[in-house]
């Protein structure tokens, strides 16, 4: 298994790079984001960023921004998202980036035949990222979030439509419908065969707090035992929001030790 963790895109991505070096890490899950990670300013640094990641062995995996709405319902809005998708998927070749996650943020609409329209236009521009992501040798990956943004059975949707589509298993946002926990193994078990990856944060079941591992109600052992029984052993990306990256290098030592008890 590896150990990684995503930049903060406020922060310059050179220092990124060296404190996660620092850390221990095995990779930086790289968000091509506003204001210190877009597509140019990546690219008008691709030597520095690739010398920082050899120093300390790095390699990198990918990120779409999470607010990107491409499911949006003006047709030239979700066309412009589309296009910064189109250029942030063209820098990824340039560093090896062979996996990249979506994070699908559709409008919160609850009228059943709005929603069934939003949910096509989800569909339909995941079908095109996969298609660019497929003609430069990356896997998409969709990530999960809550049922009322989109639910287990819209999932399984995409899954039948797009069969090279995978999935990042978000294990934050799968105690955020907070039944005992009891969605996150419902998720891991339901998309077994599609999960590549996961996300690694804690909550306290009502919001998306990003919190370091222990300072929420995740069952941590119980969670690292489901995913090891399903044989998933590939890429953890550390995504705790905190200032003080000491913080950071708390979870991973204590992942890896709920991890390596079972």
């Amino acid at each position: 298994m590896k150990i990684g963790s995503m930049n903060d895109p406020t922060n310059n991505l050179i220092d990124e790079i060296n404190i996660f070096g620092n850390i221990g890490l095995d990779y930086l899950d790289l968000t091509v984001e506003y204001p210190e990670a877009t597509p140019e300013k990546i690219l008008s640094n691709e030597n520095k960023i690739k010398n920082s990641l050899s120093k300390f062995n790095l390699t990198l995996m990918g990120h779409m921004p999470w607010y990107f709405q491409i499911a949006y319902p003006y047709e030239e809005v979700r066309k412009s998202v589309l296009k910064e998708t189109e250029r942030i998927i063209g820098v990824l070749p340039k560093f090896d980036i062979q996996k990249i996650t979506l994070h699908p943020d559709p409008l919160p609409i609850q009228n059943r035949k709005l929603r069934n329209k939003v949910f096509q236009k989800t569909a339909d521009s995941i079908k095109y990222i996969n298609k660019l992501c497929n003609d430069n040798n990356i896997t998409l990956s969709i990530e999960n979030f809550t049922e009322e943004k989109l639910s287990t059975d819209e999932l399984k949707v995409l899954f039948e439509k797009i069969p090279e589509l995978r999935m990042t298993l978000d294990i934050g946002h799968g105690n955020l419908d907070f039944k005992n926990g009891e969605r996150i193994f419902n998720l891991i078990n339901t998309f077994r065969e599609k999960i590549i990856h996961c996300h690694v944060h804690d909550n306290r079941g009502k919001e998306d707090e990003h919190l370091p591992i222990g300072a929420g109600y995740i069952d941590w052992p119980k969670v690292t035992k489901a995913i090891k029984n399903i044989g998933y052993d590939d890429t953890f990306t550390l995504e705790i929001h905190a200032n003080d990256r000491e913080y950071l290098k708390i979870s991973k030592e204590k992942f890896l030790n709920f991890w390596n008890k079972n």
